[in-house]
């Protein structure tokens, strides 16, 4: 995984981390919420600050994902399901950084075996960089049953006495 992405996902972890020990896990329902696309752009607009000037999400904000830098296609399923469909109200943004995205393998990859069958390794070879996978219009992680799922997970962990962090850690990061 190179620096930017480590970066990256450190910075997820940290937010979901602090949003879990604000909100505990008791209400799993009250954490997916908290992270519900048309929550988080009030109570968080920092997170959002590209998107929320425009009032779209990262990954249909200029037709792309990333400042456009992943090339999720402006016909992309999550486009058509969320954006078009007028359900961005319907986006999950807990799991921004995928609890399946393939963390050790330097090009990433999908532990679902890609199950919205919209994975695909990304060329950035025009920029000097290696082809990377990109998940960026899948759909899997953005559900609320996808959230709630994660949540669970978590929770059982948390009761079986291992430390939060350490748990998203391993999760996100593979640590």
């Amino acid at each position: 995984m190179d620096n930017i992405t480590k970066m990256w996902l450190e910075t997820r972890i940290n937010i979901v981390y602090q949003e879990i020990k604000y909100l505990g896990l008791t209400d799993l329902n009250e954490v997916a919420e908290s992270f519900r696309f048309k929550n988080r752009k009030k109570k968080h607009p920092e997170e959002y600050e590209d998107c929320c000037k425009t009032g779209e999400f990262c990954h249909v904000q200029n037709g792309g994902y990333i400042n456009n830098n992943f090339g999720t296609s402006p016909n992309s399923k999550f486009k058509q399901e969320f954006a078009d469909d007028g359900n961005s109200e319907d986006v999950y943004c807990l799991l921004c950084s995928c609890n399946n995205y393939e963390v050790k393998n330097e090009k990433g990859g999908c532990k679902s075996k890609n199950p919205c069958r919209a994975g695909r390794f990304y060329d950035r070879t025009k920029f000097g960089l290696p082809e990377i996978w990109d998940c960026s219009d899948c759909l899997f992680p953005h559900r609320k049953n996808s959230t709630i799922n994660f949540l669970e997970e978590v929770r059982d962990r948390v009761e079986k006495g291992e430390d939060l962090k350490l748990i998203l850690k391993d999760i996100f990061l593979g640590e």
